[in-house]
């Protein structure tokens, strides 16, 4: 049985969620350990232009873009809004 811990912004332990079935990869930010359940869709230039960052990360981490269907990891978050 995979079971998974959610936590809040502070890392505190909110709830533990035990079910059957393969287990989701977790965020990708360091030190969080909740399942992902998105992607960062920011678009990368040079040599991997055409591509996303594709960084995994959980509903508290994903930084949703207005107006879009697009979430960024905080620090494409950050730079899309130093850019604007």
């Amino acid at each position: 049985m995979a079971c998974e811990v959610i936590r809040d912004k502070n890392g505190q332990s909110g709830m533990i969620i035990c079910s059957r079935g393969q287990r989701l990869a977790q965020c990708q930010i360091v030190g969080c350990h909740n399942s992902h359940s998105a992607l960062c869709d920011y678009p990368l230039g040079g040599a991997r232009a055409g591509a996303t960052c594709d960084m995994k990360l959980c509903n508290l981490h994903r930084v949703q873009q207005p107006g879009r269907d697009r979430d960024y990891c905080p620090a494409h978050a950050k730079l899309a809004r130093e850019i604007a």
